[in-house]
């Protein structure tokens, strides 16, 4: 597979990342709780910075992903990623040249590559926890709207028939 190929690869998972990203960012009641926005933006920054390298290449349409392939979409960014940090290791010991970055530059976009790389494993490990409240306000999500369900004059005088 080429460098072209890996960063496009990159690229397409990157645009998915985002689409999931912008349906979470959009539920209100996931929006609640401190913890969950602090996921949730620090996933807008790190697929942000993913563009150091799939800036190059061009953009695709996303496949649809669930909100609960975040873990499948980081897993397989992080082997992306692993990838194209030994690649351009290789080039930049063969004097080649990625992008048109040689030399300093080439090294540049490789300290980058490896901070993106910490911080998909830090993502990686805060959705195990991330992944439990989506779950939890769904199921909240769900028992409201059952509590809602009733006649006029049940939800009006707060009674329940039985």
């Amino acid at each position: 597979m080429t460098l072209k190929e890996q960063v496009q690869n990159l690229s397409d998972s990157q645009r998915c990342l985002r689409q999931v990203q912008n349906q979470l960012s959009q539920q209100t009641a996931l929006m609640k709780k401190e913890e969950n926005q602090l996921f949730i933006f620090e996933l807008r920054d790190y697929v942000d910075s993913l563009s150091l390298v799939t800036d190059y290449v061009e953009k695709t349409t996303p496949r649809s992903v669930e909100s609960t392939a975040i873990s499948v979409l980081l897993s397989e960014q992080n082997q992306f990623i692993r990838t194209l940090i030994h690649n351009i290791q290789q080039l930049e010991a063969e004097d080649g040249d990625f992008f048109g970055q040689k030399e300093g530059e080439l090294r540049r976009t490789l300290i980058g590559l490896q901070g993106i790389l910490e911080l998909n494993e830090l993502l990686l490990q805060d959705n195990l926890i991330f992944q439990k409240q989506l779950t939890d306000a769904s199921a909240e999500l769900t028992s409201v709207a059952e509590e809602t369900k009733g006649g006029f004059f049940q939800r009006f005088f707060g009674k329940k028939g039985g």
